[in-house]
């Protein structure tokens, strides 16, 4: 008899140890949902104070000016000769677009650069060969026969009207690399910030 209530009791202490097992687990359970809860709720507070606003705004605007840009090339023997080539194409050139109607402020030069032109040749025990064939043993030679000078020059057309005349009238002067006209807002700057 007394092992039965023994036995009874172990049972008994063995259910109350697993009732406060599942008590516990539960109980940490309801913490976590609880904790969870209030970090959502308090993400949901935090967004329920704010505004938040985005846009796009788009603005068709008329272009009011014309980029053109160009180069002078010019060659010659000596660095001054070059140059004095290159100035008086360039000359003739600011006098058409002073014609033209363009002011003095819309004329830039973009880059000036003078460099050597080279012919190469080859050469045999010092005698140049006259071909494209040079017997061996040779070596292949250069020699400065020259000087080109660039002068690269962007115009800002304000008058439309003008951009093409102004494109027909560089071109016969016989400028190279003519590029444009490139259309654009000349106050773009100010054009964002009233669209703002």
């Amino acid at each position: 008899m007394n092992e039965q209530v023994a036995l009874e009791k172990s049972r008994l202490m063995k259910s109350i140890r697993h009732f406060m097992w599942v008590v516990s687990v539960l109980f940490i359970f309801l913490i976590l949902l609880a904790y969870q809860w209030y970090r959502v709720a308090g993400n949901i507070d935090a967004e329920m104070h704010t505004i938040s606003i985005t846009g796009m705004a788009e603005e068709f605007v008329v272009p009011d000016i014309a980029n053109v840009s160009f180069t002078i090339r010019e060659e010659a023997k000596t660095v001054a000769a070059a140059q004095e080539l290159a100035t008086a194409k360039n000359n003739d050139v600011m006098d058409f677009l002073e014609d033209a109607g363009v002011e003095e402020r819309d004329i830039k030069t973009t880059s000036y650069r003078v460099n050597p032109k080279y012919e190469y040749y080859y050469e045999n025990n010092g005698v140049r060969c006259l071909s494209n064939y040079c017997p061996p043993p040779y070596v292949r030679k250069q020699e400065i026969i020259g000087y080109e000078v660039y002068q690269s020059t962007t115009v800002k057309v304000r008058d439309l009207d003008d951009a093409g005349e102004i494109l027909n009238g560089l071109g016969s002067r016989e400028v190279q690399n003519v590029s444009g006209p490139h259309f654009d807002i000349e106050n773009r700057e100010q054009l964002i910030e009233d669209i703002k």
